[in-house]
């Protein structure tokens, strides 16, 4: 909590440095409230994810982006087998103290969120398209639990929590529908900064990205008769 209060007065100083630049009028013209949801696709373990999103921020200048958001697996994911070196070997049996093994069937429920702090760059801008790049470093928890089939019994050292430090990068190709809404899709890389290894191993995958954006000012405006639906 005290990390996204310093990170969030961080985003009112950069707000109030860029009002004081000249003459203030102007600048705060050029700033726009800035809100998309966020749909990233990827992989956990080969198993296909996706993880839903919300950002808000301001947009500088038509070219700088900065906010905070949030992202949520949604439901936790069930039914694949745990590969955990530590407990299983090579053909999903957990291994007795006697070293013989025993077959157990596992499902896994999987859980994954966490709060972000992004940063996005326009590096070509067009009358319908645009091409970002975003950066976000994120904060989250990530909770792991393994019950054997046959019982319905946890596996020993189940549940795993635990603490999530990631980046994230991505290329995004945007397409504005009308002056207010706009569509984007892109690719990029999750890297956990965790030194568990399984969770690193667990998260660290390419990413798909879907955006849906909204511009709530232009919005207003186009209600208000001062601005058109599409131009």
């Amino acid at each position: 909590m005290q990390l996204y209060t310093i990170l969030f007065l961080i985003f009112l100083k950069s707000v109030t440095s860029f009002s004081s630049i000249g003459d203030s009028t102007k600048t705060l013209r050029k700033i726009n409230f800035y809100f998309a949801l966020d749909i990233r696709k990827s992989l956990v373990r080969d198993i296909p994810i996706k993880m839903t999103g919300l950002k808000i921020g301001a947009t500088f200048k038509k070219k700088h982006t900065v906010g905070f958001g949030y992202y949520n697996l949604g439901r936790p994911i069930f039914g694949y087998y745990l590969n955990d070196p530590v407990e299983y070997d090579a053909n999903q049996s957990l291994r007795t103290k006697s070293g013989s093994s025993i077959d157990i069937p596992t499902t896994v429920s999987l859980s994954f969120q966490y709060f972000s702090l992004f940063y996005e760059y326009r590096i070509l801008a067009r009358k319908k398209w645009n091409l970002d790049w975003t950066a976000q470093y994120g904060i989250g928890r990530a909770y792991i639990t393994a019950t054997n089939q046959k019982n319905g019994l946890r596996i020993p050292g189940y549940p795993k929590s635990s603490r999530v430090h990631l980046l994230e990068s991505s290329i995004l190709l945007q397409y504005k529908v009308f002056t207010w809404l706009g569509v984007g899709a892109g690719v990029g890389y999750r890297y956990i900064l965790n030194p568990n290894e399984y969770i690193s191993a667990t998260f660290n995958y390419p990413i798909w990205v879907i955006k849906l954006m909204v511009s709530p000012g232009k919005l207003l405006k186009v209600f208000k008769g001062k601005e058109k639906w599409y131009k």
